[in-house]
Order: C-alpha cells, then structure tokens, then sequence
C-alpha cells in the first residue's frame, strides 16, 4: 500500500502547516519553511552610478554625500569602498572579435615608504580602427625591468597575446629586448624624443652660440622620422653627423642625436609596415597615466591604487589612440 501522507525527514512523523509558508513535525516540534531561502539579511545591490560620478564625472566621495539624502557620510564612504572593491576584482571583457592588435604600452611610478612600486598600463588598438581597447593594469613591486614587464605582457590572457602584432613603447632601458622577446615589431615613441631636443633647441635664445646648428639638428631629425625615401634618409643621416661633429654642438643634443642613430630604425618601424598602422607615440597611454595619476596621488597603499586604477579603467573601457599615417612615397 503506498504512503497518502509525506512524513518529516526527521522523525518520520505526521507534519501539520504551521502558517501559511511553514510546516511543523508533529514529534519534535521542528518547522521549517516550504521554499528554502538564503539565510541572513539580503544583500545590497551594488550602486554603480556612484563609481560613474567619481572615477568619470571627477566627484569626490565627499561630494556624491548630497546624492544620498538621510545616510551619513561614513555610510556613503564605505558602499563606495565595498563597490569599488567588488567591481575592481572582476575581469576585465575583452574585445570577442578576432583581428590584429598593436599593444600600446606605458607604466607609473609609486613610492610607499622606501618601497617602489610600477603600475603597467596596456592598450589594445585594432589595425583599422582609432580606437584602443584598456586591458587590466598589472601593479608590481620594484621598477621598470626586463623581467617585471616580461611578468606584466605574460598576465594578458594568451588568446588576447597571440593577436598582438607590433608594441609601441617608450625607450625604457629593456624596451627592444622586450620586442625581440616576444618577435614583435618595435615603435619607439617619436615625441619622447622630439620633446627632449626641443627642451634644447634654444629658439629664442639668440645670445647662446650655435643657435642655428641646434635648429639644423632639430629639423633634421624631424625630417628624418617621417621621410620613407630612402635615398633622402641616406643624405640626411651624413648631414646629421657632420652636424653633431661641429665643436659648437652641444653636449647634449649631440648624445640625443647619436643614441638616436643607435635606434633610428626602432623610430622608424610604421614606415617599414604600412599597413599595421601602427601609432607613433604613447601620447594615448600616457593620457591615460595622466587620468589614473590625478586620481591616485593620494593614496597610501599599493592595494588601493591599484583599487581605483582597475575601477577606474574598466568604466573607461576603450579610449582614442589614432593609427598612423605614412606618405605615399613612389620609387623612381
């Protein structure tokens, strides 16, 4: 004869309703509730338009308070910690689309205490496209080496890595070895540079000897990171170094000058590929440096840069990084 009546789990004896959503075992008094909840109070959901008026609309925490009218400042700080937290340890999206990316490099500087630490940022631009994808930071102890930036490309998923084409970096001291590493084309960023011989181009300063042998270096060199003639190239290399080798050259453009002919071709590399596109400068990595740094100088601890780098960068999501543009050159 089959059983009519569920019995308890427990005592195997008669359950009777105990309200409307409980039922009770007759034996030992237990209830229990028909559809299992989650125990405890629930959760609140994490409020993300205050992580866009802080970390896009550059709010402060103090500011967003008049948002949240009746909760007090304490409260208002501590969601704003407890979303950053949760929102900053999830992964990063990264784009679904298969195509060829240039990997547009830069890293900031930290001190706590006497203990440096260096923050590696990481774009991802499409060949055909200008607009760059923000991938995940890396926050490291120590300084800018060959094996701390080798760690930091290597935490890029390796589906995202093997469509990396060509890197765009600054002339850090591992910068080429990093490239030969990994077999990329390496651009080395061209306003470092110019931006270091303007500093001692002496324009306007007519009274210093030689003015107009820094100009002569000056355009020359700029001429040189844009000309894909070859047989112009030649003619300007031998005038750059009769130019360097004249007494009235200073010392230091003349190092600028030689560590330039070192790594010429290095300066050169969106001429040799045209149809990567690839950017010329970091201006758009170091744009965003610019954002996170005014955002995180006052803070104590790599954990909480690194907090509001992470949350920082995945609001942002992508920002514009221009391709390259080389001149049509016609051999004769």
């Amino acid at each position: 004869m089959t059983t009519q009546h569920i019995k308890s789990t427990c005592c195997k004896a008669k359950i009777i309703h105990y309200g409307k959503r409980r039922r009770q075992c007759t034996n030992c008094l237990r209830t229990w509730r028909i559809n299992r909840h989650k125990c405890g109070r629930k959760l609140k959901r994490n409020n993300q338009q205050l992580l866009k008026r802080i970390m896009l609309r550059n709010q402060s925490v103090k500011h967003s308070c008049h948002y949240y009218r009746g909760l007090s400042k304490i409260t208002v700080y501590k969601r704003f910690q407890k979303t950053l937290r949760e929102f900053s340890s999830k992964t990063i999206n990264y784009p679904k689309f298969k195509g060829r990316y240039i990997l547009v490099t830069d890293a900031l500087w930290y001190r706590f205490g006497s203990t440096y630490w260096t923050l590696f940022l990481f774009l991802l631009k499409p060949v055909r496209r200008n607009t760059a994808y923000v991938l995940n930071p890396v926050m490291l102890m120590g300084g800018e080496s060959f094996e701390s930036w080798k760690g930091a490309i290597e935490s890029i998923p390796f589906i995202v890595r093997k469509s990396i084409i060509a890197i765009t970096t600054d002339n850090f001291r591992s910068s080429a070895r990093i490239a030969n590493y990994f077999r990329w084309p390496h651009q080395l960023c061209q306003f470092h540079l110019i931006a270091a011989l303007q500093k001692r181009r002496g324009k306007r300063k007519r009274a210093i000897p030689g003015v107009k042998l820094r100009e002569s270096i000056y355009r020359v060199i700029r001429r040189l990171l844009e000309t894909p003639d070859p047989e112009e190239t030649n003619n300007l290399i031998h005038q750059l170094n009769f130019s360097i080798g004249d007494p009235k050259c200073p010392e230091s453009i003349r190092m600028i000058a030689r560590e330039f002919l070192r790594e010429i071709n290095q300066y050169r590399t969106y001429l040799k590929y045209p149809d990567l596109t690839i950017p010329r400068t970091t201006g758009a990595a170091e744009s965003l440096g610019n954002l996170i740094r005014n955002k995180t100088n006052r803070l104590k601890s790599p954990d909480s840069v690194y907090q509001w780098s992470s949350g920082f960068i995945k609001m942002k999501k992508t920002i514009n990084c221009k391709r390259s543009k080389v001149p049509n050159y016609q051999p004769n």
